[in-house]
């Protein structure tokens, strides 16, 4: 075998090699592009059927939506309006006017304890002595929620009073005001409020919204409630009626916490002594003497001691009514 043979056959080993290779590469290429095309037609089928679908409610079922939405809205204001009967409406007060009501407030409250006998520490000033004791003409930012507070506290201690509570030692009220020695920010304590949902505006039959009341942040206040606390000294039967009042009271308001401790027990032991010589004679303190049926007795009302009572309570305001929400 010449040389020229032996070349020939090695290159056309190779060349049917290098054919070899070239149809496995075609082959598997062309595999590959038929899978792809085969995936490309399953997407662009599910593309179609998805296009093909109607997920969207009908117009009918989007009508009735809408009508629930405006019965439920109109059942929510019905019941914010009937929670919000009987709140007290906020007059409009300067700094100096406010310091005039403060000032006839508590002289009439001082009055109405020394006429129905209940005793009040020296210089009480019922929850206000930033403004009565010392002076300080409050910010007028501050007038509307300190007017409501005010009166929220006259009625509170006129139900005291009128159960003939025996003395109020303690009485305060949410401070929110700003410290004028503090940061502005951080020293200012703002109501509690719950927000709800911006409500859906209505449309009039021209098609228009029609405008509604909405907080800067696309919502409006539900309620703010402020916290009252009292400590007072009463019998009994002064403290069942001081609940009852409040429970019936207009203002919703709810007792959060009612604290009720005594000094000593309402048993008191007599001071007569039983003689052993004599069966059934019975000496008082004093002698020889039978005790009067008022000296045996020994627990009751007339020997019932006065209960120290710590009483806590909110008072809610609804759907932003408060001059302070105004304010806000």
């Amino acid at each position: 075998m010449t040389k020229k043979r032996i070349v020939l056959i090695v290159a056309g080993g190779i060349a049917v090699l290098l054919v070899l290779g070239a149809a496995f590469l075609l082959f598997r290429g062309i595999r590959g592009f038929a899978e792809a095309e085969r995936k490309l037609q399953n997407a662009e089928a599910k593309l179609r059927r998805f296009y093909g679908e109607d997920p969207f409610p009908s117009r009918e079922n989007v009508a009735r939506v809408r009508e629930n939405a405006d019965v439920l809205e109109q059942w929510g204001e019905k019941l914010v309006a009937a929670l919000g009967e009987g709140q007290i409406e906020v007059p409009q007060k300067t700094p100096s006017t406010f310091m005039n009501l403060l000032s006839v407030t508590e002289n009439g409250l001082v009055r109405l304890a020394e006429a129905s006998g209940t005793d009040l520490p020296d210089g009480f000033t019922f929850g206000f002595g930033r403004y009565s004791a010392q002076g300080i003409l409050p910010a007028p930012g501050d007038v509307p929620r300190l007017t409501e507070q005010l009166m929220l506290v006259d009625r509170l201690c006129r139900i005291l009073l009128d159960e003939r509570v025996r003395a109020i030692t303690r009485l305060e009220r949410e401070t929110f005001e700003r410290d004028e020695t503090a940061e502005p920010e951080a020293a200012r304590a703002p109501a509690r409020r719950t927000r709800r949902p911006a409500r859906r505006p209505a449309r009039g039959e021209s098609g228009e919204d029609a405008p509604d009341a909405v907080g800067p942040e696309g919502s409006f206040d539900f309620f703010s409630k402020q916290h009252f606390s009292m400590a007072f000294t009463a019998h009994e039967r002064a403290v069942v009626g001081i609940l009852n009042r409040l429970a019936a009271e207009p203002l919703f308001l709810v007792v959060t916490s009612v604290r009720v401790t005594k000094p000593r027990g309402d048993v008191e032991l007599p001071s007569f002594s039983v003689e052993a010589e004599t069966p059934g004679a019975v000496s008082g303190a004093g002698g020889g003497e039978s005790p009067s049926r008022r000296e045996r007795i020994v627990c009751g009302p007339e020997k019932a001691v006065p209960m120290e009572v710590t009483l806590e309570l909110d008072v809610y305001r609804f759907a932003g009514q408060s001059g302070e929400d105004e304010e806000a």
